[in-house]
């Protein structure tokens, strides 16, 4: 188990043995005398128990799609280079959100910079981009719960920066080989994701979650989160 996966496990049992001493604490006729104790509000700390869990269960989620997604592109580029890797890995990475999105759990990507008109952010998509690319700084990933009781969902979004080994599909038109500026004009003619450079925001991971029908599928995501 990974220093992560400690870190986590430590907060639950943390919450969770305040939750006892406020279940304690709320069967005491005065809670002062209860050394000072204050009942906690169990309808906050639950949720963030739930919090921790979920982001780590979709870190765990989004590495195995880009794992899945990397190993294809892998083998593109070793049986015939960066073009051959286009090629075959058209329409692909939908196809990989798609497979790994079961149990509960819905994964899917956004970006203004798209390639792939599938993966194109919508409205509020957007605003949640222009959050995580406006900033100086790198910000935490950003989660929030959504509707209530049988319809209760956590949307999860995780930012997708751009590496060096990604400009030589994604870098300035210029900088490529005339045979991939010319595959890239044929398989995408409305391509966005060009001219990138490293460390530019290219996208979003949207993780979506059924709660608490997904809970049990977060457990095995977390645990092999390693």
């Amino acid at each position: 188990m990974n220093k992560k996966s400690v870190l986590v496990i430590i907060s639950v049992i943390i919450l969770a043995f305040f939750i006892g001493m406020s279940e304690k604490a709320k069967t005491q006729d005065d809670v002062k005398t209860n050394r000072g104790l204050r009942p906690l509000n169990l309808d906050v700390v639950y949720p963030q128990i739930d919090e921790i869990l979920i982001q780590h269960a979709a870190d765990s989620a989004i590495a195995n799609v880009m794992r899945n997604y990397q190993s294809i592109l892998d083998s593109g580029v070793r049986h015939g280079g960066p073009i051959n890797a286009i090629r075959i890995t058209q329409g692909v990475f939908p196809a990989i959100l798609k497979a790994h999105s079961q149990n509960g759990w819905t994964i899917d990507f956004a970006s203004d910079k798209n390639r792939n008109n599938n993966l194109r952010a919508e409205t509020d998509e957007k605003i949640v981009l222009e959050y995580f690319a406006d900033s100086t700084t790198i910000l935490p990933d950003k989660g929030e719960w959504l509707g209530s009781g049988d319809n209760l969902k956590y949307r999860f979004y995780k930012p997708l920066w751009v590496e060096k080994s990604c400009l030589s599909c994604h870098g300035k038109p210029e900088d490529l080989p005339p045979q991939m500026t010319e595959e890239l004009d044929k398989l995408y003619p409305e391509d966005k994701a060009i001219g990138l450079k490293a460390n530019d925001l290219y996208g979003i991971f949207v993780v979506e979650i059924e709660w608490p029908k997904g809970k049990k599928f977060a457990f095995v995501l977390a645990e092999n989160n390693k």
